[in-house]
């Protein structure tokens, strides 16, 4: 009797290793991104937890912090179709939007949500394939965009001083297609620049497009 209970204990110690062995490997797998990414996340991931979430992860000056905030029962986007998702209009051409920049996987668009663009822009990097959601890619393929978002920060303000967020499942999420918000912080010239200009103008559609320019042509 002693020895089947060692024995099952043994066997719940095997399996519990096993699975840990597994998240670590995925963890590999993510490459120089692997410390932006707990295991709660990756078992949310690979479960495809019932619960929607943000992922929000920020560099301060060198100092990494990640926040999932996780919501309550998951909700599938509204208009859950390729014809219903504005980014594929975007990378086809069919859909305005401007863009920051674009290579043969994705593609980066500024973002008019903010209500300040004072001190930082938020870039939307998106992939041109198309991913409903972020439990539909891989591991090499969320690596890929992890990493696209960081070089994007390094790009457009400092490789230090930003915030990537994914969202996963409505309300986080609004549009059916993966993409990642990129924050980056203005540098002292840029600030300056902007300054200028909304003190000549009202902050209008013209506007954003003139502080679009200012934040490409500052790479």
């Amino acid at each position: 009797m002693c020895c089947r209970y060692f024995g099952a204990l043994f066997s719940i110690f095997i399996l519990n290793v096993v699975y840990a062995a597994e998240l670590m490997t995925l963890a590999s797998q993510l490459g120089v991104c692997s410390s932006l990414v707990d295991e709660a996340l990756m078992k949310t991931m690979q479960q495809k937890s019932l619960k929607n979430f943000q992922l929000i992860i920020t560099n301060n000056n060198g100092i990494i912090t990640k926040k999932v905030h996780e919501g309550s029962v998951f909700a599938r986007v509204k208009g859950d179709d390729k014809k219903d998702d504005n980014f594929c209009n975007i990378i086809k051409g069919i859909a305005p939007a401007y863009i920051l920049f674009a290579d043969k996987d994705y593609i980066g668009i500024f973002s008019q949500s903010k209500k300040s663009y004072l001190d930082s822009t938020t870039i939307l990097v998106i992939p041109r394939d198309h991913f409903t959601y972020i439990t539909d890619m891989s591991a090499p393929e969320l690596e890929a965009l992890l990493q696209k978002g960081i070089a994007t920060a390094e790009l457009f303000g400092s490789r230090d001083n930003f915030t990537l967020q994914i969202n996963y499942g409505s309300p986080y999420q609004t549009v059916p297609h993966v993409h990642m918000h990129v924050t980056v912080h203005h540098k002292p010239q840029l600030k300056r620049s902007i300054i200028s200009l909304m003190q000549e103008t009202k902050l209008g559609k013209t506007s954003f497009n003139k502080i679009a320019d200012l934040v490409k042509s500052a790479r």
